[in-house]
């Protein structure tokens, strides 16, 4: 007779983006390096969170996301036409 194992359900479901990041990781979500990351944290541009007594800062996932759609979005000027360009414009 076989027995039934049940598996908790939180153990299954897995979030591939976390809630909060260390700055380092934060960096890298947003795409830049840790030295770039700095200069706008020191700006106030994103905001962060003091953890472990003042020793770590941590930075929320939607901060970083809110930070991101705030920045001014252009698209690429096309320097000429070409056959691929059309092709891609046209569809």
């Amino acid at each position: 007779m076989s027995t039934l194992q049940l598996i908790p359900v939180h153990d299954r479901v897995c979030d591939p983006q976390p809630a909060a990041f260390h700055e380092a990781a934060a960096a890298k979500y947003i795409g830049m390096c840790r030295t770039k990351f700095r200069e706008i944290v020191k700006e106030g541009l994103i905001p962060f969170a003091e953890h472990m007594n003042g020793q770590t800062r941590i930075y929320l996932r939607y901060d970083l996301d809110t930070y991101l759609k705030s920045l001014k979005w252009r698209t690429m000027v096309e320097r000429e036409v070409s056959p691929v360009v059309l092709r891609e414009v046209i569809g």
